[in-house]
């Protein structure tokens, strides 16, 4: 297995110029609309890359003291940068990680390395979009929209499959498919009206206060994720950044 050492500093300072670029922009909307339509899951992950990449600000290592914040890591290589959360140094398989992508389109959802390697990978990514595609997204969200939400996570991804929305798409895939959504604030949040990983940056210790409010009235064996775990505010879907992020929305 060929793994490559990735730094903290290059790659934010790499993130930030890929995200520069508007064809990026334009070509990972048309790669997500896409995979929601073909079930080509490899496609899916790129536009949380980037949204997550257009939010980082410009700034160098900072070791997180998680003493003082009454949080463990077992080792040092595991504690991360205290204003974005990206670890210091971390060895990848691009490999692995792209195969990690295609697999059920699983991917971080905050600032991390592997989302340099998954916009460096988006040259390589042979799949056309089709601008009658966008009408899969529309029925997703309108579906989404539809679903009372205090709905369960795990009832409204059964109600999507009965839907049949997402050609060739599994429970795994669907779920990140709403993870992402989630994360960029296009499926809502019931704990932070407005949330939104898409033009908003989120620190560290910040994200780890709205985690630790959203999910403390739940059971120890509980396992969330953030955000989709805090659960979908009214209404479930927030149009006006879906039309955002999505033009296509605007056009068919």
């Amino acid at each position: 297995m060929d793994t490559e050492i990735f730094r903290h500093d290059a790659s934010v300072k790499r993130l930030r110029e890929l995200v520069t670029q508007n064809t990026l922009r334009d070509r990972v909307t048309e790669l997500f609309i896409a995979s929601l339509a073909t079930g080509v899951r490899r496609a899916m992950t790129p536009l949380m890359a980037y949204y997550s990449a257009s939010q980082l600000p410009a700034h160098d290592w900072e070791r997180f003291d998680y003493a003082a914040h009454n949080r463990y890591y077992a080792q040092e290589t595991e504690v991360p940068c205290a204003v974005c959360g990206i670890l210091h140094t971390d060895k990848i398989s691009r490999n692995d990680q792209i195969s990690d992508f295609a697999n059920a389109g699983r991917c971080a959802t905050e600032p991390s390395h592997s989302h340099l390697i998954d916009l460096e990978d988006v040259t390589n990514i042979r799949l056309e979009y089709q601008p009658a595609q966008v009408q899969v997204l529309r029925l997703l969200l309108t579906t989404i929209d539809s679903i009372d939400p205090a709905t369960s996570t795990t009832e409204l991804l059964k109600q999507i499959s009965q839907a049949k929305i997402l050609r060739g798409s599994n429970n795994a895939s669907r779920l990140w498919c709403l993870r992402i959504l989630a994360q960029l604030g296009v499926v809502t949040n019931a704990s932070i009206p407005e949330y939104t990983g898409a033009f908003h940056f989120h620190g560290f210790l910040q994200r780890i206060k709205m985690q630790e409010d959203a999910f403390s009235g739940m059971s120890h064996r509980a396992d969330p994720v953030w955000p989709l775990s805090a659960g979908r505010g009214t209404p479930p879907v927030n149009w006006a950044l879906a039309h955002r992020l999505f033009p296509q929305l605007n056009r068919h």
